[in-house]
């Protein structure tokens, strides 16, 4: 079978993100739409995120100079932070001439059913190499092409998100050996090329034990990110967006009781913080609010959840 456009890039928008633009773009005046943006580039750097930031740095720093391989898993809920582990570390990766330019990192994205297959594939993509597709048998093939490809242009870090179901074994052979063709590229891409790998998945490091040990032994850290509690962290998230965001007035988020009403809202969950916080704002901006309000908050809810959501409206 020719696998055909199934990549998903890690840098694309998700499908539900994409339909959440469009609504918006149909719905809010350009100016909103532009003040709004703002908040959805934010990175506040919580604890779990500069835990994660600072494990890829070290990681991105050693990688190549010693024997031992590197690797790393980051866990967590959809929606707490992983891609943005990933984007926000590229972003910040400064120019070198030891890697080829934004070839530092690289990124691709699992899909429900990943085969080692795929996996070249989508690598192969990221380095822009012209011959991509094909039968999972020829891609299979391309393992070399793809090592001489890290090597050359000098790639530290290899992430891979939506890791999950390539770490659940598929693999027909033996059950004792306890591995799966994408984990043994993977081994085989940490012991060849030095480089180090991340797993970015909701809970993999536990699977990869029973997947394939031996590739478990090579991910030396752990990173967690979770979904914020109501407590004084919770808080000082909201303190940390409303002060890194000088597009919009967002004073009205410090207050205690309005910072209980969004956790109410959200779960914790730092996905839908923005979402929330970012409908509000092109509502009040097209309303010419200076600063947000309950109301506010409570029509971006609406509209965020959608009025049939099953859990009632905080705000109301």
């Amino acid at each position: 079978m020719k696998l055909g456009d199934e990549i998903q890039d890690i840098d694309a928008p998700e499908l539900e993100e994409v339909e959440l633009k469009k609504r918006r773009i149909s719905v809010y005046s350009t100016g909103a739409l532009k003040t709004a943006a703002a908040i959805d580039r934010l990175y506040v750097n919580h604890p779990g995120f500069m835990q994660a930031i600072q494990a890829l740095d070290r990681v991105f720093q050693i990688a190549g100079e010693f024997e031992m391989q590197q690797g790393i898993t980051i866990e967590g809920p959809p929606g707490t932070g992983k891609t943005s582990v990933y984007r926000y570390f590229k972003r910040t990766v400064p120019a070198s001439n030891l890697f080829a330019e934004g070839m530092g990192i690289i990124g691709v994205r699992g899909i429900k059913r990943t085969t080692v297959g795929y996996l070249i594939r989508a690598l192969l993509k990221a380095y822009k190499y012209p011959f991509s597709s094909g039968t999972e048998a020829q891609l299979y093939a391309r393992r070399g092409i793809l090592i001489d490809l890290i090597r050359e242009k000098g790639t530290k870090i290899l992430f891979i998100d939506e890791s999950s179901a390539m770490l659940t074994k598929t693999s027909t052979r033996s059950s004792t050996q306890h591995e799966t063709d994408v984990t043994d590229l993977l081994r085989e891409i940490l012991d060849e090329c030095g480089i180090g790998v991340v797993l970015a998945s909701y809970g993999g490091g536990a699977s990869l034990k029973h997947t394939d040990n031996a590739l478990a032994s090579r991910m030396s850290v752990r990173c967690a990110l979770q979904e914020f509690s109501y407590d004084k962290q919770w808080h000082g998230l909201l303190h940390a967006f409303a002060s890194q965001c000088i597009e919009y007035d967002l004073g009205f988020i410090k207050d205690r009781s309005v910072g209980k009403l969004i956790h109410e809202a959200t779960q914790g969950n730092i996905r839908d913080l923005k979402r929330l916080l970012t409908e509000a704002v092109l509502i009040a901006t097209d309303k010419a609010q200076l600063t947000l309000n309950a109301e506010t908050l409570g029509k971006a809810f609406n509209e965020v959840k959608g009025r049939g959501h099953e859990s009632p409206n905080p705000f109301d």
